[in-house]
């Protein structure tokens, strides 16, 4: 299509990926026409930009009777979305871009995974797929995210060969992010304390920024690019440790990072789904979730601009956002529950050793985590100084022989057959006041041991 000036059609336009194409667009001397149903971020886009009003579920007339030089389809989880769209669309356009996603793969356990690796099956033929809805999408806890994805795929090429091109693209992040999986650790850095990290420091990380992507796709359209590309970042291998980090230098924080295993994190309901928004899993078969191969994109122009703008930019918009926005985050995890998790932390650290020192349990842990924040909730206190509850302890084991002895006392008291039934009554009270507060001792100390087990 080469640098002439493209009439480009956007599914979309105002949305996540949308508003950044169509600024680049229109910086680059391209006309645009944006479809959506005008709901979202209204009167926000350039005078320049033509608004076409309507809805994917089945109010497309605005569609009918047009020509553009390519089509831009961001939003589409539904294969009927795309059918239904490319029937109108159908020899009114060269060009077909259709923004998929990485979740497609059906096996994510081998590193440097290419475009031609297995793809997700649907469970059901084709058809059956067009009848999917937001709802059942909803419904199925987003497993049917990746395989609607596969055969929305399969329904361009079907409508478009040899005119489609398919972007894959893994975590996208950058501001306007409304997930919060990335947005949630320039916040918690910035706030500074002893910060939970999840996994090892050397796991690696996989993500691109908005801009990069938007821009990426609109330099792909004026090549009249065609295939299948995998789109994430960066270039070069990027570890979580390296993340925090450059986001600790470019928010000037003093936050300090206590690296938590995937299992420990799960046994608090913290898990890596929860914590590591960036997709650094532990479970084999996620080894490459953050190792996909991207050679072929690369070739193709596909650049980064650096993390510490991405960082930065990010940070500017949420905290733009009203107060109440960035204070309840979609990802990540509440200070009150980091806290929670940080004291149950500190107690299986102090369960195990104080076992080990005892003779009675296994071997401490040498990479059993002994930071600021560890000691801190030790002593109840949570990351950044604010009290959180009282020291944790083994306390049962020093009150053992004081506890059974009270007990036995108490007991031989209430059995004596010249008391009425009013002392009874008096001395059952702190006996059974007794047993309650050893036995609770027991219990947390025998937890913690358990979660100190589970590492």
């Amino acid at each position: 299509m080469g640098d002439a000036s493209l009439k480009i059609l956007i599914l979309g336009g105002t949305g996540f990926i949308g508003s950044f194409q169509v600024r680049y667009a229109l910086s680059r001397g391209h006309e645009i026409t944006v479809f959506n149903r005008g709901k979202s971020h209204p009167g926000k886009l350039p005078q320049a930009v033509e608004q076409l009003t309507g809805d994917r579920n089945g109010q497309l007339d605005e569609l009918k009777g047009r020509k553009w030089d390519v089509v831009i389809d961001n939003p589409t989880t539904l294969p009927v979305w795309v059918r239904d769209s490319a029937k109108i669309l159908k020899g009114n356009v060269e060009q077909y871009v259709f923004i998929s996603t990485i979740s497609v793969y059906s096996d994510m356990s081998q590193p440097g995974m290419d475009e031609s690796g297995p793809l997700r099956k649907y469970e059901g033929p084709d058809d059956a797929a067009m009848n999917e809805t937001p709802e059942t999408l909803f419904a199925s806890n987003r497993r049917l995210y990746g395989p609607l994805k596969v055969i929305s795929e399969r329904e361009v090429e079907k409508w478009f060969p040899g005119q489609a091109l398919i972007i894959r693209p893994g975590l996208i992040v950058g501001p306007g992010d409304e997930t919060d999986r990335f947005t949630y650790w320039p916040l918690r850095v910035a706030r500074g304390g002893e910060v939970l990290a999840p996994g090892e420091a050397t796991d690696p990380v996989q993500f691109i920024d908005v801009r990069d992507l938007a821009e990426w796709t609109i330099r792909m359209v004026e090549q009249g690019a065609t295939g299948t590309y995998n789109a994430t970042g960066p270039k070069e291998k990027f570890t979580i440790g390296e993340m925090l980090d450059s986001i600790r230098q470019v928010t000037k924080s003093e936050a300090r990072f206590t690296w938590v295993k995937a299992e420990f994190l799960a046994a608090q309901k913290s898990g890596p789904g929860a914590i590591c928004p960036c997709g650094c899993r532990r479970r084999e078969r996620w080894r490459g979730f953050a190792q996909i191969s991207i050679h072929k994109a690369l070739g193709k122009g596909l650049t980064f601009r650096p993390f510490s703008d991405t960082t930065q930019a990010t940070l500017e918009w949420i905290r733009e956002q009203p107060p109440e926005r960035h204070e309840i985050l979609k990802a990540g995890i509440t200070a009150r529950r980091e806290a929670r998790t940080a004291r149950h932390l500190a107690r299986a650290h102090v369960a195990l050793n104080t076992s080990s020192s005892l003779g009675r349990g296994r071997p401490a842990r040498s990479d059993l985590p002994n930071s600021q924040l560890s000691l801190a909730c030790v002593y109840g206190m949570e990351a950044g100084g604010t009290p959180v509850g009282p020291r944790e302890e083994l306390e049962w084991r020093r009150c053992l022989l004081p506890s059974v002895y009270c007990l036995l006392l108490s007991a031989f008291w209430c059995a004596r057959d010249n008391r009425g039934v009013e002392d009874k009554l008096a001395c059952a009270v702190p006996t059974l006041v007794i047993a309650g507060n050893f036995f609770s001792f027991v219990q947390r100390d025998f937890e913690a041991l358990l979660l100190a087990n589970r590492w």
